[in-house]
Formats: structure tokens, C-alpha cells, sequence
């Protein structure tokens, strides 16, 4: 497999970020309770690994069997992208935390706000399988 001339720049400042990222957090006096961060970290992981990779794998094998090669990666790109943010999205759109008393919790109009962002996922999603579909074979 070929690597692109971009794949070592890119993992070293990924790793860097990473190193940052971990010195920041155990460095900061606020986390105090290390066990939590590293429950919930730990969790992220048994979900992505249990739930998300799986999904993506079921969906990527169905695509396979309906989708023509040159679409695929665009639109498995596409719904990667649409699940993410559906994920992230969902306890914000949810209304999970807001409070009747205190009005500046969860202030904006969420779900609308996530329909924005899906409308722009999936439009630029749609021109690049419109691009892909009428691109010269090689």
C-alpha cells in the first residue's frame, strides 16, 4: 500500500496533539478526579470498538454490495460523517441537561441547527458523487 507524502507529517502532529492533549489534562489541577476522566475515556473506547467500528463495518459491507466502486468512498465518507454528527449532536438536540430555571443552558434551537449541518454534509457529499460519477475513468 502506498502512503502518501502527507501520512508522516500528519501522524507526528497527531501524535503531537495527543502528547498535548494528555500533558494539558493531567497537568490541570480543575480534573482533580483522574479515575473519572479515565472511566469515561475507557468507556469511549468499549463503545467505539463494541458499537461505532462494527456499524461502520456492516454499513461499509452493504455498500459494497449495492453502491458502484467509484461512488463508494464519497458516500461511505458521507454517512461516516452523518452518524458522527448525529452522535455528537444527540444529547444536545435530546434537551438532556437543560433546566426550567436557568434558560442560558442549552440556549439554542439545536435540532434546526443540526438539520444545518446535515443540509451542508450532504450537499457537499452530493457534488462530490455527482463529481465522481461523470469523472474520467482511469
Amino acid at each position: 500500500m502506498k502512503r502518501s507524502r502527507a501520512f508522516w507529517p500528519m501522524t507526528i502532529a497527531g501524535l503531537a496533539l495527543s502528547v498535548y492533549g494528555l500533558v494539558g489534562l493531567l497537568g490541570d489541577t480543575a480534573v482533580g478526579d483522574t479515575m473519572s476522566w479515565l472511566t469515561y475515556f475507557a468507556g469511549g473506547l468499549i463503545v467505539h470498538d463494541l458499537v461505532w467500528a462494527p456499524f461502520v463495518a456492516l454499513g461499509s459491507v452493504l455498500l459494497l454490495r449495492v453502491v458502484p466502486m467509484r461512488l463508494r468512498p464519497v458516500l461511505q465518507g458521507t454517512l461516516i460523517v452523518t452518524a458522527t454528527v448525529l452522535l455528537v449532536a444527540y444529547p444536545a438536540v435530546s434537551g438532556k441537561g437543560r433546566l426550567a430555571n436557568n434558560p442560558s443552558i442549552l440556549p439554542l434551537d439545536y435540532p434546526r441547527n443540526l438539520l444545518i449541518v446535515l443540509a451542508a454534509v450532504w450537499a457537499v457529499g452530493c457534488i462530490l458523487l455527482v463529481r465522481a460519477a461523470f469523472a474520467p475513468r482511469r
